[in-house]
């Protein structure tokens, strides 16, 4: 069951970049503050379904975000960095966003491992995951630096300019700042995240623990950016305007993918983070696919590279039940 999650969370996040660049027109200045407001608004009500299945004696939420406060600028710090990423899809291209994070998430798989190695979590690799899918691990991570390679050539040469003859992102190396930021607050995020939660890891916490922890930061966060706005603009936002579709479409996506991902890697950290490092992948797609944005045929190599080795990981663990067990 942990695999399927592990596949929705990918393809959840996937969907939401498209959400969020559909949300975020170039003439939009708060587009990444709104989204954090409806994030923060959603986050209230996972809580409360999450809040339902806790099984802790006499649990109290505010409580356990004093025992965790460490644990708690987690949340805060993701959050923040999402906004910063945001401004991004103003200015770069959906197929561009997608192999520069994609390029980036290759790695917490990896760097998970070595944590686990490094603190004593595991006798061997191999109690996490299988040689072959190790393997597999490591051609989903060169594919999806051959694509964020790729883009690179792209944006340099003339196969990076459009229809319209607009090139990938007209403010240059300036605009990959902001999904670098996210990146590399990201890694740190998903290490953090399977230290805390791998079942096979001593003292992991509970996923509802966890989520709703998760949740208060985005929402302090949310109230944060409102209040900015209201005091920016001298305007009240209002998250409920028939307008903002995309953007609770995109959050619903993300909110979706958060709650899969956190159950996923409870059960296997390793597999997951290679997983969801396919992201940017089927990002790339729904930008071919939706947007019309031009891909290459290196970039479909790396496609089909990707999707063969996701397929065989799929395989493999879905079907050797004892990883997860």
């Amino acid at each position: 069951m942990w695999i399927v999650l592990a596949f929705v969370a990918t393809l959840g996040w996937a969907f939401e970049e498209f959400f969020v660049k559909k949300a975020s027109p170039e003439e939009n200045a708060n587009s990444q503050y709104q989204i954090a407001v409806i994030t923060g608004f959603w986050s209230l009500f996972t809580m409360y379904f999450v809040s339902q299945d806790i099984e802790i004696e006499d649990y109290n939420l505010f409580t356990s975000v004093w025992e965790h406060k460490l644990l708690f600028l987690l949340p805060l710090s993701t959050a923040c960095a999402a906004i910063v990423n945001n401004v991004g899809y103003r200015y770069l291209n959906l197929s561009v966003m997608g192999p520069v994070q994609g390029a980036a998430d290759a790695f917490p798989p990896f760097m998970i491992l070595v944590s686990f190695l490094m603190l004593g979590k595991l006798n061997s690799v191999w109690d996490r995951i299988t040689p072959v899918s190790l393997a597999c691990a490591f051609v989903i991570m060169a594919g999806i630096v051959g694509l964020a390679v790729v883009q690179n050539r792209l944006a340099a040469g003339k196969e990076g300019v459009d229809e319209q003859g607009n090139r990938a992102s007209k403010y240059g190396a300036f605009a990959f700042v902001f999904p670098l930021i996210y990146c590399v607050f990201d890694a740190g995020d998903s290490v953090i995240t399977a230290l805390l939660l791998d079942e096979k890891v001593e003292n992991s916490m509970s996923e509802e623990e966890f989520l709703m922890i998760y949740g208060v930061g985005f929402i302090v966060v949310g109230l944060i950016s409102w209040i900015y706005m209201l005091i920016k603009d001298k305007k009240t936002y209002n998250p409920f305007k028939k307008s903002e579709g995309f953007k609770h479409y995109a959050v619903l996506c993300t909110v979706g993918a958060q709650l899969c991902y956190t159950y996923a890697t409870a059960k296997n950290s390793v597999v997951t983070a290679a997983i969801v490092a396919t992201t940017g992948m089927f990002t790339i797609l729904a930008s071919k696919l939706i947007l019309k944005e031009k891909i290459v045929r290196k970039q479909w190599i790396c496609i089909v590279v990707i999707l063969v080795a996701m397929f065989i990981i799929g395989l493999l663990e879905g079907l050797s039940g004892n990883k997860a067990a």
